[in-house]
């Protein structure tokens, strides 16, 4: 089963050392890739050697947002028939490694009948928070998907991807309301009636937990439970929950009282609408392969 995986990075010192992180990884899978690699601000990549893995490169502007680097890359695929050819498709960042065989343990759930399968993530296998990350396989419910989904270590059906289409570009970091596009793309693809596992068993993924940076992350995961409550309504619960621990955060000094003010203001203005996805800018694409 062949995969397509999109990963954004830029031209910062540390993103190029996480890169060659993730490349390496990909060069120890034997499952055949086209790998979509977003470069925000240009520049060059040593891209790796090997026959199963296929680089395309697109070149966008530094404040290019995540989600818009996303759909640029989509938009890409599709034009080249990449998304087509794909069974599986992965948006993995910059700064995750894949353990080996993992390719090769997604192709065969989703070849399964799966749409949506995710795993847990952390620094190593032992490090693994099993508070948020149980041991245990499960459906992913709406509110299950909130806790333990990342763009890193979630994989998709190429055909959902075709339904589901670009990512919401006001949400994910660079954007609005800064996090949670992988949430909401995978609440998406429920909503439209695609199945979803969470197996630890076939999907772990290198990633660093970066818990220290929680107001980075707040305003967007509260939209996003906002913005699905009327498809999902018993995210209730996950909203009221999310909001009683901003408000732990801001007595805690953590979190901004007026983003906190922001979270509660945007949540309200969501979740009176019918969840609607902003429309991606047009791509710019260098087109460069390697």
């Amino acid at each position: 089963m062949r995969f397509l995986l999109i990963t954004a990075t830029d031209v910062s010192a540390a993103s190029r050392a996480n890169l060659a992180s993730l490349l390496a990884s990909l060069a120890g899978q034997s499952t055949p890739t086209d790998l979509i690699l977003v470069m925000r601000g240009g520049g060059q990549v040593k891209l790796p050697a090997r026959d199963a893995l296929r680089a395309h490169v697109i070149e966008l502007p530094l404040e290019t947002s995540l989600s818009e680097a996303r759909n640029a890359a989509l938009a890409h695929a599709r034009e080249h028939s990449l998304l087509d050819r794909a069974g599986v498709v992965g948006f993995p960042d910059d700064d995750c490694v894949y353990p080996a065989g993992l390719l090769g343990d997604v192709g065969r759930v989703i070849g399964g009948g799966v749409d949506v399968v995710c795993g847990p993530y952390g620094p190593t296998r032992p490090a693994v928070d099993e508070r948020r990350f149980p041991r245990a396989s499960r459906p992913l419910t709406p509110s299950f998907v909130t806790r333990v989904v990342s763009s890193n270590n979630v994989f998709f059906a190429a055909g959902a991807v075709r339904v589901i289409g670009d990512f919401d570009q006001r949400f994910g970091l660079g954007a609005r309301l800064g996090s949670a596009e992988d949430s909401d793309y995978v609440l998406r693809a429920l909503a439209a009636g695609f199945s979803g596992i969470y197996s630890p068993a076939h999907v772990f993924v290198e990633h660093p937990y970066k818990g220290h940076r929680p107001a980075q992350y707040y305003v967007g995961n509260v939209a996003v439970l906002a913005k699905h409550l009327r498809q999902h309504t018993h995210l209730a619960l996950s909203l009221f929950h999310r909001l009683a621990v901003g408000a732990l955060l801001v007595s805690r000094g953590e979190l901004r009282a007026r983003d906190y003010m922001r979270a509660i203001a945007v949540a309200a203005s969501l979740a009176g609408r019918p969840p609607q996805n902003a429309r991606s800018a047009a791509p710019r694409s260098s087109g460069a392969e390697a």
